[in-house]
């Protein structure tokens, strides 16, 4: 005979190495505790189908070690007691001569009819937007973005609109696979191209922010059991960019930062200046920067790495920052006030034009590539020139990185105040008696 389950029998059973265990519950006629390897619990409920009398199994719920107060229901999480309540429930249907497990697996069908991309989406984003940093460029590849007012809407032309009414559970590995070879052909859908040509890197990316969201939705609640991409290859990696402005460039791009309009010329040479990411200058705080404007201070929480940042701030970047108008007492760079610059991917294509004709094509964060070149070629050392960007990679890499905690600051303030001097030489083509040639003085 079956003994009869408690609370803390329930929550202190293991399951077994490999497969599932199931337990009878003694003090309810067809519950079972089912315990996988992975540890995961369940219940389900044993019964004879009233019309064929063939044995039937319904997983009626994920255990709940808690109190639950709410109606037990099927796919509900269910504590040992509303587990038995519900199971006592349905076998009174089925004594009344109903199949619950045929119902359910109806109502079941009905719900994943329901349930579409365009409406998985807007899930998706707005769970994301509480915890990702990068949830709006994942959002604007979904064909979604932030209105007015915050709440989530749809992009004309995206993918959330063209696939608004298909059911998630109708997505097929061709449709996502025929989806990303356009993508890689002609672009994201609703959003403006950066490149003309056809780009390995933008399929990629645009497959790094669907993976993610199929693998949310194979949760049971969310209506599938498996990712139309988990056939699928990732597209291969594009060629590593190498894009570095040169001197003439460089001028031209300063000029042009005057002409583009704030907050983004001042950031954009911020970033020239300092060599700091996009995301990291255009959240910049005022909190995060000391009275003088000698330094400003990263917190983990806002670099890429998540380890904090101190970058030198030379004379023209203070005076840039200083002069920065932002209707917000604490973002540095805003024009709403209370969030961040947004709209690069307009802005950009103006810039381009201000630059010129004959202009290479080229991306904002080759500003950082930019910078660290020119540094090089000023003679600063490799480790210098890491610490300044916020690198742990090759000098500075592995045991090396370990056991060389310094932190050169010294070296660091002087670098950016040589690559400042460098830039003002190129920009206003002032004396390149100003240059400090680092590649003898630092080896003392």
């Amino acid at each position: 005979m079956a003994s009869i389950l408690t609370a803390a029998a329930v929550a202190r059973l293991r399951g077994p190495k490999t497969g599932q265990l199931e337990i009878p519950d003694g003090g309810c006629r067809g519950l079972y505790l089912v315990i996988q390897s992975s540890g995961a619990k369940t219940w389900a409920l044993r019964y004879r189908r009233p019309v064929t009398k063939k044995p039937a199994r319904l997983v009626i719920g994920k255990v709940s070690l808690e109190p639950t107060n709410s109606e037990p229901k099927v796919g509900a999480l269910l504590s040992l007691a509303s587990a038995r309540r519900l199971a006592a429930h349905l076998s009174h249907q089925i004594a009344e001569g109903r199949d619950p497990g045929t119902e359910h697996t109806e109502r079941r069908q009905q719900q994943i009819s329901a349930y579409t991309f365009g409406r998985a989406a807007h899930d998706y984003v707005s769970h994301i937007k509480r915890t990702q940093r990068s949830w709006r460029d994942k959002a604007s590849n979904l064909g979604l973005k932030e209105g007015d007012d915050g709440e989530i809407e749809q992009i004309k032309g995206g993918i959330a609109k063209l696939w608004a009414d298909k059911p998630v559970a109708a997505i097929t590995s061709k449709n996502i696979g025929d989806l990303i070879r356009d993508v890689r052909r002609n672009g994201v859908p609703g959003l403006e191209r950066r490149n003309k040509d056809a780009s390995d890197a933008r399929a990629r990316h645009f497959h790094g922010v669907l993976s993610p969201l199929f693998n949310w939705l194979k949760d049971d609640e969310h209506q599938i059991a498996t990712s139309p991409l988990s056939d699928l290859k990732q597209p291969k990696a594009g060629n590593s960019r190498d894009r570095v402005l040169s001197v003439n460039e460089i001028k031209k791009f300063w000029l042009a930062t005057d002409q583009v309009g704030e907050p983004f010329g001042s950031a954009l040479k911020i970033m020239l200046l300092t060599g700091a990411r996009k995301n990291e200058v255009a959240g910049m705080r005022r909190s995060e920067l000391d009275k003088d404007l000698n330094w400003w201070s990263l917190p983990g929480s806002r670099t890429k790495n998540k380890k904090p940042y101190v970058v030198p701030l030379s004379p023209l970047a203070s005076e840039i920052i200083a002069a920065a108008k932002s209707p917000s007492e604490e973002l540095v760079f805003s024009t709403t006030g209370h969030s961040i610059i947004s709209g690069w991917s307009k802005m950009k294509p103006r810039l381009d034009r201000l630059m010129g004709v004959g202009i290479m094509p080229w991306v904002i964060h080759d500003l950082r590539r930019t910078m660290v070149t020119h540094m090089a070629e000023l003679g600063i050392r490799p480790d210098v020139i890491e610490l300044c960007v916020n690198h742990a990679s090759g000098t500075r890499a592995g045991i090396a990185g370990v056991y060389n905690r310094s932190e050169l600051m010294a070296e660091r303030r002087a670098a950016m105040m040589a690559w400042s001097r460098r830039l003002s030489d190129i920009v206003h083509g002032t004396s390149a008696d100003n240059v400090v040639d680092f590649s003898h003085r630092q080896e003392a």
